[in-house]
C-alpha cells in the first residue's frame, strides 16, 4: 500500500485500508514495531501508528507469556519512541 499524497489528503484510502484489516494468522507485533520506531526515528516529526489484527501471539513480545515477562520489552520500546521524538 503506497500514499501518493500527504497524510492529510490519504485520510480515505487510509481508513479503508484499516477497515479492511482482517485476522489471518500468527501476528509478530514486537519485531515489527521496533523496525517502525527504528524507521520513523530517522525522520524528524514521523510517529509510528500501530494496526494489527490481533493479539502479539509470536517471536519476540508474544503476549502469550505473563505480563511480567512481556512489560519490560514493550516499556523499552516506548523509551526507544521517546528519544527518537
Amino acid at each position: 500500500f503506497t500514499i501518493e499524497r500527504n497524510i492529510s489528503e490519504s485520510k480515505e484510502d487510509i481508513l479503508e485500508k484499516l477497515w479492511d484489516i482482517e485476522e489471518s494468522g500468527p501476528t509478530a507485533l514486537g519485531p515489527a514495531l521496533q523496525l517502525s520506531i527504528a524507521i520513523a526515528g530517522s525522520k524528524p516529526g514521523s510517529s509510528v501508528i500501530l494496526c494489527t489484527d490481533g493479539l502479539a501471539n509470536v517471536g519476540l513480545g508474544s503476549l502469550d507469556g505473563t505480563n511480567s515477562e512481556v512489560t519490560p520489552y514493550y516499556v523499552e520500546l516506548a523509551e526507544q519512541a521517546k528519544l527518537k521524538g
